[in-house]
């Protein structure tokens, strides 16, 4: 059974128009190496989806992103807090 907030998560994520995936984080931390790993993993869907490794300097893509004209943007990162 699916939850009203699981729906709302899975909806805000399909894909729909143009949509980019920017992933962060560092591989060389334990914490931050989920966003590196969807990138390596992430295989081209069709022209309306691009994945771009933002590392941790995702301030550098704003120059493919705003060329890109995604209608929805999905950032993928992560962190540990003990």
């Amino acid at each position: 059974m699916r939850s009203a907030w699981n729906e709302q998560v899975a909806a805000a994520l399909a894909v729909k128009g143009r949509t980019l995936v920017i992933t962060l984080g560092n591989p060389l931390r334990a914490d931050d190496g989920l966003g590196p790993l969807v990138y390596r993993l992430a295989a081209p869907v069709n022209s309306l989806v691009k994945v771009l490794d933002g590392g941790t300097t995702p301030e550098n893509l704003s120059r493919p992103a705003v060329e890109f004209k995604p209608d929805k943007i999905i950032v993928v990162d992560a962190a540990h807090f003990k």
